[in-house]
């Protein structure tokens, strides 16, 4: 069967190696390369990206919603929820960028036989593209994390996707119940973790060294529990030969540094910005290849920020290294306590710096759960299985109508 999908994003890597919504670009990716699916994109505009451009045989269509470009400041960064919160003056950049969304997508529709939204926001943009249509196109929304709080805060403006959207494509079985509680009909949502390109991460087996090198990857917001990590870290360094390393940017990177100075903490802990960085995919490679073990102690935020599957917790487990995160969201079907790796409760500073100090000396247990990590996502989040899945998926709907 031939698929012609219409993709809709809120968030799209901005130039070829950008860290940003990597994640979501890669799964489209290889839906056209695996699952032969022929794939238009429309994203948001960026002073960063190319207007309009053909990346990996796929067209990118992006629409531009605030003259001059450089004030288009609502998508990207830390993501539109937050980057709301930081500065509500962007609401005023919301209408603009509803209708530009929605004017691009209509002049891209050509004979498509599907929608496939990425977010909430772009999944209410599908609903509305296909009622100007007219045509029975079926539409897929995959929530990524934040999404399913933000369809939950705002359910009354989202009541028309949740009533007439096709499919719902989560991350876990955790965001697949909180789509329930908020009223999605179970036969319509689906479990479908997109996984990784597992030839992009090379399994090493972990090294015998004195000094563990201790590495987070991420944004510096509040949900990743940075601030916590820092304490936990403060509280194994004595006599021991422990670092740590922090890559990535955001809202509280000012906060978490001056943390830092005050801890005295300087000399062991490094920060590493990715801004200005244009091959930000290899720069985190290059981490990855230094680390002895992967911190991500996730919590659940103040505004109810909370995270889905956190594809760097399947990059560092694909690469061998062991991982410690914590009891949230859809981490414990991805890290798997006292096997893959070790999980503490959110905000339990004395459980993770005993579980960072149990893991750094013990080199028998790195070496065991390195192994069954890369094994648990060559099989649960290998992306060539997920692609399948999500192809027939496709069928099912095109079949329907």
């Amino acid at each position: 069967m031939k698929i012609k999908a219409l993709v809709l994003t809120t968030s799209l890597t901005r130039y070829v190696g950008d860290y940003l919504a990597n994640f979501i670009y890669e799964s489209i990716k290889n839906l056209k390369i695996k699952g032969n699916v022929e794939l238009d994109i429309v994203a948001p505009d960026t002073i960063d990206s190319i207007k309009n451009e053909k990346r990996d045989d796929i067209n990118i269509y992006r629409f531009t919603y605030v003259f001059p470009r450089r004030l288009q400041k609502l998508a990207y960064g830390s993501g539109i929820a937050i980057n709301l919160k930081n500065n509500p003056l962007l609401y005023l950049q919301v209408p603009s960028f509803g209708l530009s969304f929605l004017y691009k997508s209509l002049k891209v529709y050509n004979n498509h036989n599907i929608i496939y939204s990425q977010l909430v926001f772009a999944g209410m943009i599908g609903i509305i593209l296909r009622k100007i249509l007219n045509k029975k196109i079926p539409i897929i929304i995959t929530f990524w994390g934040k999404d399913v709080d933000n369809l939950a805060k705002h359910k009354r403006i989202y009541n028309l996707l949740i009533k007439e959207g096709d499919l719902f494509i989560t991350l876990s079985p955790d965001m697949s119940k909180d789509l329930l509680k908020i009223g999605c009909d179970k036969l319509k949502v689906k479990d479908i973790n997109i996984g990784i390109n597992l030839s992009n991460f090379n399994y090493r087996k972990p090294k015998k060294s004195k000094k563990i090198t201790f590495l987070f990857i991420g944004r510096l917001i509040e949900k990743k529990g940075i601030k916590y990590m820092i304490n936990a870290f403060n509280k194994i360094l004595k006599n021991n030969n422990f670092e740590l390393r922090i890559l990535g940017d955001g809202s509280l990177e000012d906060s978490l540094k001056l943390q830092v100075k005050k801890l005295n903490l300087e000399k062991n802990i490094t920060f590493i910005s990715n801004r200005g960085v244009k091959d930000t995919r290899k720069l985190s490679l290059d981490e990855f290849s230094k680390a002895d073990i992967f911190l991500l102690p996730s919590v659940l935020a103040s505004d109810g920020d909370k995270e889905g599957t956190p594809f760097v917790l399947m990059e560092a487990q694909a690469m061998g290294i062991p991982c410690i995160s914590s009891f949230h969201a859809g981490i414990p079907y991805l890290v798997l306590d006292n096997k893959t790796g070790f999980l503490v409760k959110e905000r339990d500073v004395n459980d993770l710096s005993n579980k960072m100090l149990k893991l750094a000396n013990n080199y028998n247990l790195r070496l065991k759960f390195s192994k069954a990590g890369r094994k648990h996502i060559e099989e649960n989040y290998n992306q060539d299985k997920q692609i399948r899945k999500i192809r027939k998926e496709m069928e099912k709907l095109i079949t329907k109508t």
